[in-house]
């Protein structure tokens, strides 16, 4: 999920990682003044102490990278339709992924990341992809097995990839097909609907997402939020240019016929 809020997970993973490497720096030149210090016979203890606790404040900076990247590894593995191993993701297995990285993700800089983790509303989209799969193929073991066969045919090797293709990721689809033909003869009709509704969920939930960040923004200011305010912010955000990407300097309006 290409989304403003892993945007803003990674420009606190870049800022945590850029204090990491300027107190390195600093470290490496109180070892340099260590060693300046003995090559011109004066008294470097005081220098080592000054070494030693700026080593000390670098490793405790690059722990807390550490455990904060490791942190929204897991939460935003949680924002995914799609669990790592393929299976279909949910509420319940999301929440829990989340709680399990908020302690994670400590600290003033994450709070905006940790806002959206905490909210209800953040994991609407996977109550909805449920609904509208089980809509979509009343059967759940034929559903189970086709909404696997669309997560296969997503990791098959690209096209234009470097080397000779190994392994099974590029015959497991086929072999999910044949899976599929067992279960239902007639198993291409359904399988055109669950890949729509998987489709459309993905890039829904990012968009929803892409939204939400621009509400916050104004939430922090008001209290409340009206329909009208909605309708200005629809009007400033379609007449606004884009300042970057595959569209930069036109606006939505512009393409409109």
């Amino acid at each position: 999920m290409c989304s403003t809020t892993t945007q803003e997970a990674h420009r606190v993973l870049r800022q945590s990682w850029s204090r990491v490497e300027r107190l390195w720096e600093q470290a490496e030149a109180a070892d340099r003044r260590v060693e300046q210090d003995k090559r011109q016979g004066q008294d470097a203890r005081g220098a080592a102490v000054a070494a030693r606790w700026a080593w000390k404040k670098t490793v405790a900076a690059f722990q807390q990278y550490e455990r904060s990247e490791a942190g929204w590894k897991i939460a935003h593995g949680a924002l995914w339709g799609f669990r790592p191993e393929g299976q279909l993701n949910d509420r319940a297995w999301a929440e829990q992924q989340i709680a399990m990285a908020r302690p994670l993700l400590s600290g003033r800089a994450w709070s905006k990341v940790r806002g959206f983790l905490e909210t209800k509303e953040t994991l609407t989209f996977l109550d909805r992809l449920h609904r509208q799969l089980r809509e979509a193929v009343a059967e759940e073991p034929l559903r189970a097995e086709l909404v696997h066969l669309w997560w296969l045919r997503r990791q098959r090797p690209r096209a234009n990839a470097v080397g000779a293709v190994v392994g099974a990721g590029h015959v497991a689809h086929l072999v999910q097909q044949v899976v599929c033909q067992k279960v239902d003869a007639n198993w291409r009709k359904s399988y055109e609907a669950v890949a729509r509704v998987l489709r459309l969920t993905v890039r829904a939930s990012s968009a929803v997402e892409c939204m939400n960040s621009v509400l916050r923004m104004h939430q922090c200011r008001h209290k409340t939020v009206t329909q009208g305010l909605l309708d200005l912010k629809r009007l400033y955000w379609n007449c606004r240019a884009f300042r970057e990407g595959k569209r930069r300097g036109r606006c939505p309006t512009s393409t409109w016929g």
